[in-house]
């Protein structure tokens, strides 16, 4: 038997504020910081949880002096963070008219209820939901 030796990916998002980004994912989507670093008044970097969803969100001022690369990179990239749920259609709900969407709410035909919606920072986030055979 193989020994798993990880167990979980938790993406870090590079945001222009950590404080902006913080309160876009507690107001819409429910999140809670589990842990944060201050510089001054300002959060620099950030881990929050929902359920057993994690995102980190560190400062871009902070990336561009760990890692170089990040200078010239659009924040947003060409990501897709996936979240399956059980509650789709109260998420959709909350955040339809507050949050700039990229698709309404709709059924596919590989058994999905889906939407998929931007954060605050560009990150663009699908919400799947399996629907019931």
């Amino acid at each position: 038997m193989v020994k798993s030796i990880m167990n979980k990916l938790i993406p870090e998002l590079i945001v222009e504020s950590v404080d902006e980004s913080v309160n876009f994912y507690q107001k819409y989507l429910n999140f809670e910081v589990i842990k944060s670093v201050n510089e001054g008044k300002c959060l620099t970097w950030a881990w929050m949880r929902k359920d057993n969803v994690e995102l980190m969100f560190y400062s871009r001022k902070n990336g561009e002096n760990e890692v170089a690369g990040f200078r010239d990179k659009k924040i947003g990239a060409t990501i897709i963070l996936v979240i399956r749920t059980k509650e789709i259609e109260e998420i959709f709900a909350k955040v339809k008219n507050g949050v700039k969407m990229e698709s309404e709410l709709q059924k596919t035909d590989y058994g999905t209820k889906e939407f998929k919606m931007f954060d605050n920072s560009g990150y663009l986030i699908q919400f799947l939901e399996d629907i019931e055979s």
